[in-house]
C-alpha cells in the first residue's frame, strides 16, 4: 500500500517544560530544541519507524531558501523515503515557534514560509508518479488549500484523508469544503471540526462531515481519548496513559497510526466499518499518538517497539473502556 503525504513541513523551534512564559522584559534560561515537524513529514517518519518500507512512503511538500532547507533535506535523507520537494526560493521554509509550559496546553507560533507558495500542479505531478493507494493532506495554510477539490478529483482509486487544523486567518472559513465530498477520512480534534464547520457541537460538525461523503470521521481529544464515527456509528475510546513530554505531533501520529492501521488490512476498506474494526483502528492509532508524546519533538516518541509495548500493557484495558454509541 503506497502513501503519499502532503502539505505542510516545519521547522519547530521548541522550548518545552517552561515555568511559565518570559514577562515583558524577563529573560528565562531555558533548552531549545530544533527538530523535523510538519504533517507529511511527521507522517512519513513515524511509518517508517513502525517498521514500514522506505519504498512504499512519499512526501510532497515546499521548502525554501537558507540553513532551514538545508536542515530539512539533511535531517530527511537517512529516512530513504521519496520526497517530491518544490524549491522556493523567495522564502524561508516554515517555522514554528512552541512554547510549552507544564501543565499547559502547548503555545504555536507558525510562519508559513515556503508553505504559502506550494502549487498544485507539484503536488498533481508527484501524485501522477508515485501513484499512491492513500493520500494524506494537511491543509490550511499552503498554496493548495484553494485547490484542493482540483487535486482530490481524480482519485477515484485513492483512499484520501484530510488531516484539518485552525486554518490561516486568509483563508475563507469554508475554504475545505468543496474538497469534503472528495474526502473518505476526516481526522481533527473537536475545536478544528467546530471552525471548519461552523457548527457549534461536535455532533453538528460531524454531521456536516458525512453529510459532505465522508467516511470515517475520527476526532482526537488528547487525554480525554478519541471518537470515530461512520454511517450512524460512534465509538468512543479511553486514552492510552503515558508520561507526557512534549504533545507536539500526537496528532500526526495518530494520522499514521490510522495508516499503518489500513496498510496491514488484507483489502483496505472503509465501508461498512464495523465497532470491532472502528474500535481496533483506534486502539493502533491512538497507541501511535501517545508514543509520540514521550519524547521531544513529533517524531523522537514514535517506534514499533514502544507502540508494541503500548498495545501489549494497555491495548486490552482501552479496548474494554470502548462504548459504542449512535452517531449523529
Amino acid at each position: 500500500m503506497r502513501t503519499l503525504a502532503v502539505g505542510t513541513i516545519m521547522v519547530d523551534i521548541l522550548a518545552v517544560g517552561l515555568d511559565a512564559v518570559a514577562s515583558p522584559g524577563e529573560v528565562v534560561y531555558t533548552t531549545v530544541d530544533t527538530r523535523l515537524g510538519g504533517h507529511p513529514i511527521d507522517v512519513a517518519i513515524d511509518l517508517v519507524d513502525l517498521g514500514r518500507s522506505p519504498d512504499s512512503v512519499a512526501v510532497a511538500a515546499a521548502v525554501g531558501r537558507g540553513p532551514f532547507g538545508s536542515f530539512v533535506r539533511d535531517a530527511l535523507a537517512p529516512y530513504g523515503f521519496r520526497t517530491y520537494l518544490q524549491d522556493v526560493e523567495e522564502e524561508d521554509t516554515g517555522r514554528n515557534m512552541v512554547l510549552e509550559v507544564t501543565g499547559e496546553d502547548r503555545r504555536f507560533h507558525l510562519d508559513p514560509g515556503a508553505n504559502w507558495w506550494l502549487r498544485s500542479d507539484h503536488v498533481m505531478a508527484a501524485i501522477d508518479e508515485w501513484r499512491p493507494d492513500l493520500l494524506t493532506v494537511r491543509p490550511g495554510y499552503s498554496g493548495i488549500d484553494l485547490h484542493l477539490a482540483e487535486i482530490l478529483a481524480p482519485l477515484t482509486d485513492v483512499v484520501v484523508m484530510l488531516d484539518l487544523m485552525k486554518p490561516h486567518p486568509d483563508r475563507p472559513v469554508d475554504y475545505v469544503s468543496p474538497a469534503l465530498r472528495l474526502a473518505d477520512i476526516v481526522h481533527c480534534n473537536e475545536r478544528e471540526a467546530l471552525i471548519n464547520t461552523g457548527a457549534t457541537t461536535l455532533d453538528e460538525a460531524v454531521k456536516v462531515f458525512l453529510d459532505a461523503g465522508v467516511r470515517l470521521v475520527l476526532v482526537t481529544s488528547g487525554e480525554q481519548g478519541a471518537h470515530a464515527f461512520a454511517e450512524g456509528r460512534r465509538v468512543s475510546q479511553a486514552p492510552f496513559e503515558v508520561d507526557t513530554v512534549d504533545a507536539t505531533g500526537c496528532g500526526d501520529a495518530f494520522c499514521a497510526g490510522v495508516v499503518d492501521y489500513l496498510r496491514e488490512q488484507p483489502a483496505p476498506h472503509l465501508d461498512g466499518l464495523g465497532v470491532d474494526e472502528l474500535t481496533e483502528l483506534l486502539v493502533r492509532a491512538q497507541a501511535v499518538g501517545a508514543s509520540a508524546a514521550t519524547a521531544v519533538g513529533c517524531v523522537g516518541g514514535v517506534s514499533a517497539s514502544k507502540v508494541g509495548s503500548l498495545l501489549a500493557e494497555q491495548g486490552d484495558s482501552v479496548r474494554e473502556r470502548t462504548i459504542e454509541r449512535e452517531g449523529p
